[in-house]
């Protein structure tokens, strides 16, 4: 009897039997929508892509499918005949390895087809796995990958075309440290995790019995993923799998396993907890740092799991921050051949952080959009637009509201913050204990950045990089505009628009980029000054009704000042 699969299970199938490079991102989507049934109209609807550009993506993969299956596959026919070749694809995996053959299977791992810079963020990685604190930085030296054959990733241009043999010595050699075996690599989303934990188990790959890289982007329960590692790790169908089944596993054999994105577990907007019913996660993650074995588990995440924070500076478990790679910036920019000086360039990679994604995405825009010239871009004087601003609400949408509180004070005062300072500023008080509380959960996000102390202050001062800044500051002015227009809400109150304590340069700045943009919304909005003017007054009444609007009564000078209405 041939087995049913959703389209989830269908596609983690096809990843199995395709190439990754067969298997773009809108390719996935279009897969999933026509396994449904729908119609390519609807699939373009819902994916948000042209339909002519859609049927062609499914015209490639229906092709790729019935030559690697040898079989014609079509949209009509696939539900009926793919579940029998998964079927069979399954049966000849297992019959084919034995316990002790290696394994190496790359689940849903994007393919490389370019990998730049992190030099120095690889070269620790190698030093945390192979526990050899002596590895030298240069590359050459680093272990790589001697052979393609058992990798996916066999196209060029990723920075390693000419791979050096790895001395097994230099791994195995007495005197060294202990080996790793919990690494967590954190940072914003699109700062280049993902990639950096294919590259590192690419180049891992020929030193360990087993290579597993999973994505936990679908969440799945941990009984889920641990049958599925059983059942890889073994090689034969399993009821179920457990954390001393896979610790057992992980002495016996040397195994390099890659869990990516582990932030779909945990709590959005509560720091340091997981979702409900995904709790048992954290056994699993302090089985694997505390345990002796000879493996590895690299994770990946936005935000840093309570167990990696409470074993973390032990040798046997780290944590590595990433941060913007200029080295990756001006490799993307050279790659996407997008025109403009040194300082340009340079310019652009800073406004968005050095992230790679965010890079990526603002590049073709630019080649889209002022014909590859970074020069026209840079002259909107705007970061923040499709992909870069759904890129932010995603990691945004995951903060609690003293964070976004935080967040948004600190693109008011568009400059180095400290935590006093916040203290005085927000309205209705906090204790200072949950500001560096949310501070450290920021930073650990990386959509803060951290500058050392002030002489005469004992914590750190924080900011934010120009994109987020300017996401922020897009987002409280769309908020206090609504307010304005409806009447409901109290961010007016809560928040100035511009500060009196400050420089008069920074403050013609939050003039000029809060103020000004707030006050065209609204003159835009109606059709004459007299109606604008009425609105506002209905707003001083309700702030006269409001003994707590601690701030709404200079915004409203500052709104008039700047509509030349007189007070007087």
């Amino acid at each position: 009897m041939t087995v049913t699969f959703t389209a989830e299970e269908a596609l983690q199938q096809l990843e199995t039997l395709l190439p990754p490079e067969a298997l773009k991102p809108a390719t996935r989507l279009v897969f999933l929508r026509a396994w449904e049934g729908e119609g390519y109209s609807t699939i373009a609807t819902t994916i948000g892509y042209d339909e002519t550009y859609v049927k062609r993506l499914a015209a490639v993969l229906w092709r790729t499918l019935s030559k690697v299956c040898q079989v014609k596959i079509t949209k009509k026919n696939a539900r009926l005949l793919l579940p029998g070749i998964f079927e069979k694809q399954q049966a000849a995996s297992v019959s084919k390895r034995t316990p002790a053959s290696p394994v190496y299977d790359w689940g849903a791992a994007p393919a490389l087809d370019e990998f730049y810079g992190r030099t120095t963020e690889l070269a620790q990685l190698k030093r945390w796995v192979s526990g050899d604190e002596q590895l030298s930085v240069n590359s050459e030296q680093l272990p790589v990958a001697t052979s393609q054959n058992d990798s996916p990733f066999t196209k060029g241009g990723r920075g390693d075309d000419n791979p050096s043999p790895l001395n097994d010595s230099l791994l195995l050699k007495k005197g060294r440290g202990d080996q790793a075996r919990l690494i967590a690599l954190l940072g914003m989303g699109g700062i280049g995790k993902t990639t950096l934990s294919v590259k590192l188990a690419q180049d891992f790959q020929n030193q360990f019995d087993v290579v597993i890289w999973r994505s936990l982007r679908n969440a799945p329960p941990l009984n889920t993923l641990l049958t599925d590692l059983t059942v890889t790790l073994a090689g034969q169908p399993t009821l179920a799998g457990s954390v001393p089944e896979l610790l057992n596993t992980l002495r016996g054999r040397r195994c390099f396993i890659v869990l990516d994105n582990l932030e779909t577990i945990l709590q959005a907007g509560k720091t340091g907890f997981y979702r409900s019913g995904y709790e048992d996660y954290g056994d699993l993650l302090r089985s694997i740092g505390e345990a002796k074995h000879q493996s590895c588990l690299i994770l990946t995440s936005r935000e840093k799991p309570p167990e990696i924070a409470a074993l973390e500076g032990q040798s046997c478990v780290q944590a590595l921050m990433l941060s913007g790679s200029p080295e990756a910036a001006q490799g993307i920019l050279k790659a996407k051949a997008i025109r403009g000086t040194a300082d340009q360039q340079t310019q652009l990679a800073n406004l968005y952080g050095n992230s790679p994604l965010a890079l990526k995405i603002v590049a073709t825009s630019i080649q889209d959009l002022f014909q590859g010239e970074i020069a026209a871009f840079l002259a909107q004087e705007t970061t923040v637009f499709n992909g870069i601003r759904r890129l932010l609400d995603e990691q945004f949408a995951r903060l609690n509201p003293l964070e976004i509180q935080i967040m948004t004070w600190l693109a008011i005062n568009r400059d180095w913050t400290a935590p006093e300072q916040l203290q005085r500023d927000i309205v209705p008080p906090v204790a200072r204990s949950r500001i560096l509380e949310s501070l450290e959960s920021l930073a650990w996000r990386s959509l803060i950045e951290t500058a050392p102390a002030a002489p005469d202050a004992t914590v750190g001062r924080y900011t934010q990089q120009p994109v987020v800044m300017e996401y922020v500051t897009d987002n409280l002015i769309a908020q206090i505009y609504e307010e304005l227009i409806t009447l409901e809400g109290d961010r007016f109150s809560r928040y100035p628009l511009t500060q009196t304590n400050v420089s008069e340069a920074l403050r013609q700045s939050q003039v000029r980029l809060i103020i000004g943009p707030l006050v065209a919304l609204l003159r835009n909005t109606f059709s004459s000054p007299r109606l604008l003017a009425k609105q506002l007054q209905k707003v001083l009444t309700r702030l006269r009704d409001n003994p707590q609007a601690r701030y709404g009564a200079g915004n409203l000078i500052d709104i008039y000042a700047m509509l030349g209405i007189d007070l007087t």
